[in-house]
């Protein structure tokens, strides 16, 4: 495995040596590496969307209890 930087990126880009872009997207000896790039894809977008669904209940409290209290306030 070759792990490098590209100029200007901040990404670290992994590649089996001596492998193309066409060998790892074609080839039948990365059947498994392209099955676990899917698996770990299917992770991290159900992660963002499980952060988005915290923050958005979190925004929506703060705003119940403002409004909460300016309603008390108010009484």
């Amino acid at each position: 495995m070759s792990f490098y930087t590209r100029v200007g990126s901040n990404k670290v880009i992994m590649r089996p040596r001596n492998a193309s872009k066409y060998t790892i997207k074609n080839g039948q000896n990365f059947a498994k590496l392209r099955l676990h790039q899917l698996e770990w894809q299917g992770c991290v977008k159900f992660a963002q969307s499980m952060h988005m669904v915290s923050v958005k209940r979190i925004d929506w409290l703060i705003l119940i209890l403002l409004l909460y209290g300016q309603v008390w306030a108010i009484r």
